[in-house]
């Protein structure tokens, strides 16, 4: 305080405006106050833009989950990987995503555990939308590694040398792999074990069988990789053992009771055999 005073004081006829803090490249650059306003900020407008997915996600769930999964996810990174001791002012974001995001891309109500499941990486049977609140700690850790050598440069310590930057920017880049495949396996064996027995074996069968990638593709028309919101939702129910939405009670080729099952089964019924070569 005696600081700011005497700041004020000192250059104050020449209109200079004091201040505790200000944006520096991206991020910011104060006083704890002033930081935390500033990061508060910035969440809540990335938690508004994950309402506004949330509002395409009911008609366009396919394109909503590439944004946010290939695009916004990362603004918050890069905020994490600068401001450091603000795990918890995430919550918002993880709140819209679990509350009004997963419910708009499934069209239907996401358990606890499926919550937990979809912040894993797709080869390990998750959405690949990591929990910001859980990765806090470490970006921040792996960022500053990472720049260990720019960092001793600027303050003279060594000689900036780009060999030595790119190998210490590997080092880090792996450990945080490691930290994070170790987390993840955890958090897959957490959440198997509290999955029934058919949506752990639906689970089990896509982690080892590595048939996720196409949760990771973007929906490119020219490609023929964008699926219609029905589409792309019966395809989350295969994959997480949901059930399939609008189904029939019955039949409409043998009248026998209509499930996930009897609809990849059934020689009489359906479109099988045409979408299969139209995915193909």
């Amino acid at each position: 305080m005696i600081i700011e005073t005497e700041a004020r004081s000192a250059f104050e006829h020449l209109g200079v405006k004091v201040v505790k803090g200000y944006r520096f490249l991206g991020g910011f650059i104060g006083d704890h106050d002033s930081t935390k306003a500033f990061i508060q900020k910035k969440i809540m407008e990335l938690m508004n833009s994950v309402v506004k997915l949330s509002k395409v996600a009911e008609s366009q769930p396919q394109a909503a989950f590439s944004a946010l999964a290939k695009s916004l996810q990362f603004e918050w990174s890069y905020l994490q990987r600068i401001l450091p001791n603000f795990d918890d002012e995430y919550v918002p974001i993880q709140d819209a995503v679990n509350q009004m995001f997963w419910p708009a891309v499934f069209a239907g109500t996401i358990s606890n555990q499926e919550h937990h499941l979809f912040t894993l990486p797709a080869r390990m049977g998750g959405m690949g939308v990591s929990n910001p609140v859980e990765t806090s700690k470490v970006a921040f850790a792996t960022s500053r590694a990472g720049t260990s050598n720019i960092v001793d440069a600027i303050k003279g310590y060594k000689q900036f040398s780009t060999s030595d930057h790119s190998i210490q920017m590997s080092k880090a880049a792996s450990a945080m792999h490691k930290i994070f495949q170790q987390n993840d396996e955890d958090k897959l064996t957490s959440v198997l074990a509290t999955l029934d027995p058919n949506t752990r074996r639906a689970i089990t069968r896509s982690v080892g069988s590595k048939s996720s990638s196409w949760l990771t593709v973007l929906p490119i028309a020219l490609h023929h990789f964008d699926l219609s919101a029905t589409e792309f939702r019966d395809s989350l129910a295969l994959h997480y053992h949901r059930p399939l939405l609008k189904a029939p009670a019955n039949c409409d080729g043998c009248g026998d009771v209509f499930n996930m099952t009897h609809a990849l089964d059934c020689r009489k019924g359906g479109l099988v055999i045409q979408r299969q070569a139209c995915i193909r």
